[in-house]
């Protein structure tokens, strides 16, 4: 995930400082740190099956960034979504290249779960 994707992303997605953001699969975090750093979104809540990748974006994105920042791991990430009280609602839901890595059943289980933390009105950016 490039700059130039984000950018691009940022606007189709139209994600603000406003904004309260999930992710599923957030990977080594990029989009994580631009949201937080950059773009300054109120919250951002990422769900990860690799502990690694988690690992790897608490140590991407850290100072005043992380207060606002939530990172999940489980091996059953889409149950986690469906079924965690720690995560809330969101104006903007992301799954950024994940879901082809999935079964389609199993895609099927994600969007549904993804829409049920949307909030009314919001947005679900799928890449």
């Amino acid at each position: 995930c490039d700059g130039e994707f984000f950018g691009r992303m940022q606007d189709a997605c139209n994600i603000s400082a406003e904004s309260t953001v999930l992710e599923l699969g957030f990977g080594a975090g990029f989009v994580a740190q631009q949201l937080l750093e950059h773009v300054g979104v109120k919250r951002y809540d990422g769900v990860e099956l690799s502990e690694g990748m988690l690992n790897l974006t608490a140590l991407r994105v850290g100072g005043q960034s992380f207060r606002r920042m939530g990172l999940h791991h489980s091996m059953k990430p889409v149950d986690l979504i469906r079924e965690s009280e720690a995560l809330r609602s969101y104006s903007h839901v992301l799954a950024l290249f994940v879901l082809d890595t999935l079964s389609a059943t199993d895609v099927d289980r994600a969007v549904e779960a993804l829409l049920g933390r949307m909030k009314g009105g919001g947005t679900l950016c799928v890449a």
